[in-house]
């Protein structure tokens, strides 16, 4: 795959990228056995020793709901000292996107 025409810093513009992915259950059970899966994969093509796997995840909708909303309570408190961006998608109702801001001022919000 390419990246547009300028990526970000740190990263290259040719870069290789797998997936697995299992529709049509939402079952907790199912994530798992998808991990399994690309573990095995790893594994067979013999770069399982030099992957680190790192699971990230918000819990279920009403989780999600109850994290961004306790988010964006925080983040309002914080609302003049956000950049505009910030503010914008705190605004549009986009908080967990504040996460990924990479604003020196957002950050030292963020890190509190």
């Amino acid at each position: 795959m390419f990246r547009r025409e300028r990526p970000q810093k740190g990263r290259y513009r040719q870069f290789t990228q797998a997936g697995v992915e299992w529709v049509g259950d939402a079952h907790p059970s199912t994530d798992a056995h998808v991990i399994d899966v690309a573990v095995d994969v790893l594994d067979r093509i013999g770069v399982l020793q030099h992957t680190v796997l790192e699971i990230n995840t918000l819990g279920d909708g009403e989780s999600q709901r109850a994290f961004s909303d306790a988010l964006a309570a925080y983040l309002e408190r914080y609302r003049d000292s956000l950049s505009s961006d910030s503010v914008l998608r705190l605004d549009r109702g986009s908080v967990l996107r504040v996460l990924d801001s990479k604003s020196e001022q957002d950050q030292a919000v963020l890190h509190d």
